[in-house]
């Protein structure tokens, strides 16, 4: 869903923010690393996908279009300033308060 958004969505045409958030960092960056790895698969295979995206350890950019995909930790402040297009929270339940998605 996350690379889905981040290459093909439409809406908004420009600096879409895709994050993912996990009750431990580690988890959020584990997530990121299997998108990540999906992204250079298209990479190796697409000269289209190799021209648009620069692939990062910290985040993945749309380059055409200005977006971002990358891991947050579960801080409130870690999200401070960011305008997410598609937030994905990964072990909901297991994450100690409501900060992260009230």
């Amino acid at each position: 869903m996350s690379v889905n958004e981040l290459l093909f969505g439409q809406y908004p045409k420009f600096n879409r923010q895709i994050y993912v958030a996990s009750s431990t960092y580690k988890q959020a960056q584990t997530i990121f690393k299997m998108a990540s790895q999906q992204v250079n698969l298209m990479r190796s295979k697409s000269k289209l996908i190799r021209e648009k995206t620069d692939v990062r350890k910290t985040d993945i950019e749309d380059v055409l279009s200005s977006s971002v995909f990358a891991p947050l930790s579960n801080n409130p402040e870690a999200v401070d300033g960011k305008d997410p297009t598609v937030a994905i929270l990964d072990e909901l339940a297991s994450m100690p308060d409501d900060e992260m998605y009230s």
